[in-house]
């Protein structure tokens, strides 16, 4: 059995390229090693202020757009109140090593999540090597379930895509309600998991 936890988390950006997209919401949830379930009380969930003219151009980052609002639903004004990227990264990083019962990186928690090895990790590593901060998970491993998916579902026809959207809330039916919010996806995401070890 695992000893180590993992964190699943997710994050809402302002597009769909990780070389140029902007964090805006960081969410995780902590699923406990051995018993796979989410453990009570760890929610982590952040609004991030986004870069905008100069600042996002000097950087190569893409502003926050019409389409991505349409998406994610986090608009101008809620984001203009929300705390920076650098702070949102140390609080995030605080939260998963918190969870490092042995506080090295090989017992750091496993990171899991939706299309992360694709997506939300390089944009995380990025952004923590822009503000010098260490990578907080455990270096080799990862719980990408839209791999998962891959394997489970690749030649069942009756499957579109293996989008989140497509896959998890309409063909195996998950609610749709707070979809491409990071919290809401989060939850679906480590639900989707811990059945899927069960």
């Amino acid at each position: 059995m695992n000893y180590t936890d993992y964190v699943i988390w997710d994050l809402e950006t302002t597009g769909k390229d990780p070389e140029t997209a902007q964090i805006v919401q960081i969410a995780a949830v902590t699923v406990h090693g051995r018993k796979l379930t989410v453990k009570p009380g760890t929610e982590f969930n952040t609004l991030v202020k986004p870069l905008y003219g100069e600042e996002a151009k000097v950087l190569g980052l893409e502003e926050l757009s019409d389409g991505a609002i349409n998406v994610h639903g986090k608009t101008h004004e809620m984001l203009n109140e929300a705390p920076s990227l650098e702070s949102s990264l140390k609080n995030f990083k605080d939260y998963v090593d918190d969870k490092n019962f042995k506080k090295n990186s090989w017992n750091a928690p496993i990171a899991g999540g939706y299309n992360i090895n694709g997506y939300d990790i390089p944009i995380l590593k990025r952004d923590l090597k822009r503000f010098k901060l260490d990578y907080p998970f455990q270096p080799v491993y990862t719980v990408d379930m839209l791999q998962w998916m891959f394997a489970f579902f690749e030649n069942n026809k009756e499957v579109r895509s293996l989008s989140a959207d497509n896959l998890v809330r309409n063909y195996m039916g998950y609610s749709k309600v707070n979809a491409h919010d990071a919290l809401g996806d989060v939850h679906m995401t480590a639900d989707l998991f811990c059945r899927s070890m069960k």
